[in-house]
């Protein structure tokens, strides 16, 4: 995530990864095989890393719509050059692979699980009247959208907005 970070995915090269990592590229080659799969085995260790955060910070907070405010203030990037954010575009350029469509859905549901615990919890305080059945995955839809929107600067979009358009739907 640091080489990331600081050259860039499509710059990043094993030598940067090896450097930080005490390794040789070649040593890395032999974890990982090739860069894509190093990018994604980043992007599934970067994903359980912010789920356990998710976790720890959604439970501290009683009421329905502060766990919801949380959990989109985590989902959306804080900035353009965000490295999970840059992991998650590259997956996605690349869901048309078996293997990454899985990793993609399977971290997917793990939000979509976050979030139908958030609605339940609403629900049953009477704070949210019924979404329906497909709220969790049509409400990710819209914040992946937004997200694409902030990682490349497009107007209107600013993450204060965002966040509130999010919540307002």
């Amino acid at each position: 995530m640091q080489a990331i970070g600081e050259v860039g995915l499509l710059r990043l090269r094993m030598e940067d990864v090896g450097r930080r990592a005490g390794m040789s590229p070649g040593h890395i080659l032999d974890y990982f095989r090739t860069k894509q799969r190093l990018l994604l085995e980043t992007l599934r260790w970067s994903e359980g890393l912010l789920a356990a955060e998710r976790a720890r910070r959604i439970s501290r907070l009683q009421n329905a719509c502060a766990r919801l405010r949380c959990y989109v203030e985590l989902y959306l990037p804080e900035r353009a050059d965000q490295p999970n954010w840059r992991l998650w575009l590259h997956a996605w350029t690349l869901a048309g692979e078996p293997d990454v469509a899985l990793l993609i859905a399977t971290l997917d549901e793990r939000w979509q699980a976050d979030l139908d615990s958030i609605v339940a919890l609403g629900l049953a305080a009477g704070d949210f009247s019924d979404p329906g059945s497909t709220f969790a995955a049509e409400f990710q839809a819209v914040l992946d959208g937004l997200s694409v929107h902030l990682m490349t600067d497009r107007p209107p979009t600013q993450r204060r907005w965002a966040v509130d358009y999010a919540l307002r739907l």
